[in-house]
């Protein structure tokens, strides 16, 4: 039959959209931030310097053996350590132009949400990083975490005495593939079940949450830990939160500031942070290496 006449997307083309935009725009592929979580986060504004000490008393033993009647007793040093937070200032900067705030109705105030997403992740890498510069490490390069590679991992770091703060915790944090070995590890010792229920909370850990449960004693998170090399990943077993062993200074949190740039037809966006991040002792770290995949 031959073609109507008429009203039709060929005879009116100029009419018709070429593409429609979804009102949902797709968050991105991304791992939860953890940093808020397992690091000690310390006010610095009112520090007036630069740098930030963060002093710690050291272990204090009794003179061994007895005094001899009449002798003068010794005396005994009550020492400290000491680990610094030096500040620095991270800025995001973009321009959001009038084109697309008035094309896309992208307005300053999503322009900042993106930029403080970004502060966050940056902030969040910096403080994870710090499991790479831990004097204390267990060294699984290479090969794929069991529990017994972990277990001995957890009791290398309770031989060195670490101490949570008020309100802190004791925490393992590590990668999304490193809590699925740990998995499967557990799957495996229970043969193929957990009839008792040992490890459950961590077995039923939902995929891209930051926290995973408790196991052996530890809460669990899986955050963006650091690479150790291209093919192994940094965990680390820490006390975590209040007093913990990753310590971020912050002299002012992430700040958005908007100016007008006519010059440039657009609106500057600028969010900055000062901050610093630290190993507050390192007795309260102890990384542990084990295979990506």
């Amino acid at each position: 039959m031959a073609a109507v006449l008429g009203l039709n997307t060929t005879t009116a083309t100029d009419l018709v959209k070429t593409e429609g935009i979804a009102n949902a725009i797709l968050q991105a592929n991304e791992l939860k931030r953890i940093f808020e979580i397992v690091g000690w986060i310390i006010d610095a504004s009112g520090s007036g310097a630069g740098t930030l000490r963060i002093p710690g008393w050291d272990s204090i033993d009794v003179p061994s053996g007895v005094k001899t009647e009449t002798d003068e007793a010794a005396y005994t040093d009550f020492t400290t350590s000491k680990a610094d937070v030096t500040a620095g200032v991270v800025i995001v900067r973009s321009l959001l132009s009038d084109e697309l705030a008035q094309d896309g109705n992208v307005d300053e105030a999503k322009g900042f949400e993106r930029q403080l997403t970004a502060m966050s992740k940056r902030m969040d890498r910096d403080l994870l990083a710090l499991n790479t510069s831990a004097t204390n490490s267990s060294d699984s390069t290479g090969v794929t975490l069991t529990l017994d590679l972990w277990e001995a991992a957890k009791t290398a770091f309770m031989a060195q005495m670490p101490v949570a703060g008020p309100g802190g915790f004791y925490a393992w944090i590590a990668a999304p593939s490193q809590i699925g070995h740990l998995q499967s590890a557990i799957r495996s010792a229970g043969g193929g079940s957990l009839s008792a229920g040992a490890g459950l909370a961590v077995f039923d850990g939902q995929p891209m949450v930051e926290y995973q449960g408790r196991y052996n004693g530890l809460e669990i998170f899986q955050g963006n830990v650091p690479q150790n090399d291209g093919s192994n990943w940094s965990s680390a077993f820490m006390c975590a939160g209040n007093e913990g062993s990753h310590a971020m200074g912050v002299w002012w949190a992430a700040r958005p500031e908007g100016r007008r740039a006519g010059e440039r037809t657009g609106t500057e966006l600028v969010t900055s942070a000062r901050y610093g991040v630290t190993i507050s002792r390192q007795a309260n770290l102890r990384e542990f290496i084990s295979k990506k995949t």
